[in-house]
C-alpha cells in the first residue's frame, strides 16, 4: 500500500556511496569529464553542474600537487598488481616480510597485498590501507627485484614519502564512505531507518576532512555535491521518514534535532496519514467480510523469527555507525566544524480523502494510539525492531501495519542481487521446467537455510555445559545423598567440584 502511496523507488545506499566515492577519486587529479569510464555504469560520475573546485584554487604545495598528478592510487594499483603477479613473486614477497621482521626493519604481520576490483566496493579503501601498512615491507621486496635484467618483469618503483602521504589522506577520505556502507550493508536487521543519519555523518566526516586537508578540497567538494544530490532525494522519499519514526530508538527526536520542529511536525503528520490510510483499508475490508476487520497480528508473527541473529546484527549496525561517528569526533577534535546544509525534507501527506472524510472515530483511535507509542521511552542502543513491532501488533495494530510495509524494504539492493544469483543455481539445465510456485519454494527453504534459521539437527548437538566436569547435574548430590554414597560425594567435594543443586 505504501509504494502505491509514496511511490516505490528506494535507491540503493551501497550504490549511491560508490558513485559519491568514484566521483571524488576521478576528480582527485583533474581528469577531464570526457574521459573514458568504462569500469563505471551507475550514474554519472562528472557533472557540470557539480559545484566543484578546481585543484589550482585548492593546492598551495606544489610538491603536493606534483605526487598527486602522478596518481598515488594508480602507482599503488601497478605494485601491487606486479607484487601479485605470480607465486613466486607472492612468496618473495612473504620472504621480506619475515627477513624484515627477523632484522627488526619493522614489524608487520605477514600479510599479502589487497588487489583494487572494480566490481567490488571498497577495495580502492582496502587497497591504499594495506598498502601504507605495509610500505617498508614493500620497499625492501621491490629493492631486491631491481637486478631484473627482463625490463618486461622490471618492478615498478616504490611511491615517494609525498606520494604516500597523498595516499594517506586519500585513505583518510575513503574511511568515512567506509565505514557508512559497512554499517548499513545487513541483511538480517532493517536498515532504512539508518541512511539519512548515514547521509548526514558523511556529509560531516568530508566537510571536516575538506578544512583538514585543503589540498584535496576539490576533489571532497565534488563526492560532497553527489551525497547531497542523494540525500535530498532521499529526503523527499516518505518511505525514509516513515522507517525514522517506526524505529523505536530514534523516532521523532533525531527528525526534530536534525532538521527543526516543523519538519517533526511534518514527519508526524504523514505517519499519522499512513496510519489512517491503513485504518480505512481496514474497515472496507470488514465490510466485505461482515463486519470481521483483519489485524496484522498473524503477518507479523512471522517476523519473530531468529531473533537472537537478528538482535546480533542490529547490535553490530549500532556499532558500525558508531565507529563513524567516533571517527568524526576524532576528526572534529582538531577542526572546527561547519554546519551542513540542512534543507528541506519535502514532507506531504499522501493523496488521501479530506479528514471530514474520515469517521471522528478513525481519528480518535489513530491519534491515541500514534501518541501512546511516540510517548514511550526510546531504549538506547541496537534495538531488534523486527522482535519489538513483532510483540506490539495488538498494542499498536496499524503501526504495525505499517511496520509490516517499510521494515522489509532494505537500504542496500545487494540480498536481492544475490537472490537472483543464487536463483541461477537453483534452475540449471537440468531443471528448467521448474514451476513458479516449486521455484519460490525453494528459493525460501535455501535462503532460510543459509541464514540459520532452519536447523534440524540442533536438538541433537551437545551443549556446551554437557562437558563441563567441574559441575554436578541438577539433583546429582540429593541423589548420592540419598542413595548413601557419602564416599562418592565427599571425593567429589574434596577435587573442587561445584554442586549445581537448587
Amino acid at each position: 500500500m505504501l509504494a502505491l502511496l509514496y511511490g516505490n523507488r528506494i535507491r540503493c545506499f551501497p550504490h549511491v556511496i560508490n558513485i559519491a566515492t568514484q566521483t571524488l577519486l576521478r576528480y582527485l587529479t583533474g581528469i577531464s569529464p570526457d574521459a573514458e569510464r568504462e569500469d563505471i555504469d551507475l550514474g554519472d560520475l562528472f557533472d557540470e553542474t557539480l559545484d566543484t573546485l578546481s585543484m589550482a584554487e585548492t593546492i598551495s604545495d606544489e610538491d603536493y600537487r606534483t605526487a598527486l598528478l602522478l596518481d598515488p592510487l594508480g602507482h599503488s594499483r601497478k605494485i601491487v598488481t606486479w607484487c601479485r603477479a605470480s607465486g613466486p613473486r607472492r612468496e618473495g614477497f612473504s620472504e621480506a616480510i619475515e627477513d624484515g621482521n627477523k632484522g627488526k626493519l619493522f614489524r608487520v604481520r605477514n600479510l599479502q597485498l589487497a588487489l583494487d576490483e572494480p566490481t567490488r566496493w571498497d577495495s580502492s579503501y582496502f587497497m591504499a590501507a594495506r598498502l601504507i601498512k605495509l610500505a617498508e615491507a614493500v620497499k625492501l621486496f621491490l629493492s631486491r627485484q631491481e637486478k631484473e635484467k627482463d625490463p618486461s618483469k622490471k618492478p615498478p618503483s616504490m611511491l615517494s614519502d609525498t606520494e604516500l602521504q597523498v595516499l594517506r589522506d586519500i585513505q583518510q577520505v575513503l574511511k568515512v564512505a567506509h565505514l557508512a556502507q559497512q554499517a548499513l550493508s545487513s541483511e538480517r536487521t532493517p536498515t532504512l531507518s539508518s541512511v539519512l543519519r548515514a547521509y548526514e555523518l558523511i556529509v560531516q566526516g568530508w566537510e571536516l576532512l575538506s578544512s583538514r586537508l585543503p589540498n584535496l578540497k576539490h576533489a571532497i567538494s565534488a563526492g560532497l555535491a553527489k551525497i547531497r544530490t542523494y540525500e535530498q532525494k532521499s529526503r523527499q522519499n516518505q518511505m525514509f521518514i516513515l522507517a525514522i519514526v517506526l524505529n523505536p530508538s530514534m523516532k521523532l527526536k533525531w527528525i526534530k534535532d536534525k532538521w527543526g520542529a516543523e519538519e517533526a511536525a511534518k514527519a508526524r503528520a504523514a505517519v499519522r496519514s499512513s496510519m489512517l490510510a491503513y485504518r480505512r483499508s481496514s474497515c472496507q475490508v470488514a465490510r466485505r467480510n461482515g463486519g470481521v476487520a483483519l489485524t496484522p497480528q498473524n503477518s507479523a508473527a512471522s517476523l519473530s523469527s531468529s531473533n537472537s541473529v537478528v538482535d546480533i546484527a542490529s547490535k553490530r549496525q549500532q556499532s558500525a555507525l558508531s565507529e563513524l561517528e567516533s571517527f568524526i569526533v576524532e576528526l572534529s577534535s582538531s577542526t572546527q566544524s561547519q554546519e551542513s546544509d540542512e534543507g528541506s525534507t519535502g514532507i506531504t501527506g499522501p493523496d488521501l480523502p479530506s479528514e471530514a472524510a474520515l469517521s471522528a472515530e478513525d481519528e480518535i483511535i489513530t491519534d491515541l494510539e500514534l501518541g501512546a507509542y511516540l510517548s514511550e521511552p526510546r531504549p538506547s542502543g541496537g534495538v531488534n525492531m523486527l522482535a519489538f513491532w513483532s510483540g506490539r501488533s495488538l498494542q499498536f495494530p496499524l503501526l504495525s501495519s505499517v511496520a509490516l510495509d517499510v521494515l522489509p524494504v532494505q537500504a542496500s539492493s545487494v540480498p536481492c542481487e544475490r537472490v537472483f544469483s543464487s536463483a541461477k543455481e537453483t534452475t540449471t539445465h537440468r531443471r528448467a521446467n521448474l514451476s513458479t510456485e516449486l521455484m519460490m519454494a525453494l528459493q525460501v527453504l535455501k535462503f532460510i537455510y543459509r541464514q540459520e534459521r532452519l536447523d534440524f539437527t540442533s536438538h541433537l548437538v551437545r551443549k556446551e555445559d554437557d562437558y563441563e566436569i567441574s559441575k554436578f547435574a541438577p539433583g546429582e548430590a540429593a541423589r548420592l545423598l540419598k542413595e548413601g554414597k557419602l564416599r562418592e560425594l565427599w571425593d567429589l567435594l574434596d577435587e573442587g567440584v561445584v554442586l549445581n543443586d537448587d
